[in-house]
């Protein structure tokens, strides 16, 4: 069984919605997972945001506009991927709370198996 047909439903539910999805897992697994999401989209006005627990303060700020600014095609939204868990970034204080949880609309997690931890998937969707 493939990485990508472990997340077959959390991809479903991804692609059906147009809202953000946030991305929790190893960079070329968390690439691989948001591209199989954003390619089979029939409206092309996805943004992928590599390693967004690296954006700065200001950045943060910038994809909080955007997400709150429309295309032509109705409203945009974000893949955001990230290695670390951005819920432990915000109670640092290293990440913005209203960011996260515009991003956390759908929440796709896959632990590297090389940690015995296997995969695990879990979408989070906000009312």
């Amino acid at each position: 069984m493939t990485e990508l047909t472990k997340h077959e439903g959390d991809m479903k539910l991804a692609r059906r919605y147009p809202v953000s999805v946030l991305i929790t897992a190893p960079p070329e697994r968390a690439l691989e997972i948001a591209t199989a999401i954003a390619d089979d989209r029939e409206i092309g006005h996805d943004l992928v945001v590599r390693d967004v627990h690296r954006l700065s303060d200001v950045q943060q700020a910038e994809l909080m506009r955007l997400l709150d600014t429309a295309t032509d095609e109705g409203p945009r939204r974000i893949i955001a991927t990230s290695p670390t868990s951005l819920f432990e970034r915000v109670q640092e204080g290293t990440f913005l709370c209203e960011l996260f949880y515009r991003l956390n609309v759908i929440h796709i997690v896959s632990q590297p198996s090389t940690e015995g931890l296997g995969t695990s998937s879990r979408p989070i969707i906000a009312a």
